[in-house]
């Protein structure tokens, strides 16, 4: 399934041609995105390395960012000096929030880990950020998600960090991706229920229902996907 099918079935089913080159495709756009909010898929992971520079104590995440992944160690930073030795160069971060650290400080009365110590990086606290696009008078703030150490760093530290992405937005009629191709009954019945709901038609009640099922049932088996012939065991 494309782009342009998802449009074609929203000619054909819905059928108001005054709506069809700007409505169509925000619905449907609009419809992958709440699927992707309600769930992560397995096909969403992604890992990125992120650099925060001298002087920084922030540093911006790709955009297609959406959440950290469920493991222990999803944002690790890799000490150079380590892998001059052969050794293992991915650290674990700490990951925290900007007040537990600033009670922490306040508490002790010692200052955060200095992130230019080499042998102090395992640990390093760390807090994700994130800032909301906005206009104020003629500025435009782009916003984004951020990792942030309480103070700027002395020297350049790259992260590691494991996440979950956004599929891009469709554009062409040829585009298409995972989510089009695994799930297209999702898909279309969330898309049929975000467009008659905007017509305020009563029948996209029918269409939210239905996409729900099929969503707990997608759920259900891209878990069974991922465990798949896995044979889980204690002990050697």
């Amino acid at each position: 399934m494309t782009f342009g099918d998802l449009k074609l079935m929203l000619a054909q089913q819905v059928n108001r041609s005054d709506m069809e080159s700007t409505w169509y495709p925000i619905w449907i756009n609009r419809a992958l995105r709440r699927i992707q909010n309600d769930t992560s898929f397995t096909f969403m992971r992604s890992r990125a390395d992120v650099t925060m520079a001298a002087g920084e104590s922030s540093a911006t995440l790709p955009d297609d960012f959406k959440e950290l992944t469920p493991e222990k160690s999803a944002i690790t930073i890799v000490d150079p000096s380590l892998i001059s030795q052969g050794v293992l160069a991915e650290l674990p971060c700490e990951l925290t929030s900007r007040e537990n650290m600033l009670n922490y400080r306040a508490a002790t009365f010692v200052p955060s880990r200095p992130a230019n110590v080499r042998g102090r990086l395992a640990g390093l606290p760390v807090y994700l950020d994130r800032r909301w696009s906005g206009v104020s008078g003629s500025t435009v703030s782009t916003g984004g998600t951020t990792i942030n150490i309480l103070d700027v760093t002395a020297e350049p530290l790259a992260f590691r960090v494991s996440y979950f992405a956004y599929l891009p937005a469709l554009a062409n009629d040829v585009d298409t991706n995972t989510l089009l191709l695994e799930y297209p009954d999702l898909v279309e019945s969330k898309v049929k229920s975000i467009a008659f709901s905007a017509l305020n038609d009563p029948v996209a009640t029918n269409f939210e229902l239905a996409s729900g099922k099929l969503l707990a049932e997608a759920v259900l088996d891209d878990k069974r996907r991922l465990n798949s012939g896995r044979v889980y065991r204690m002990g050697g």
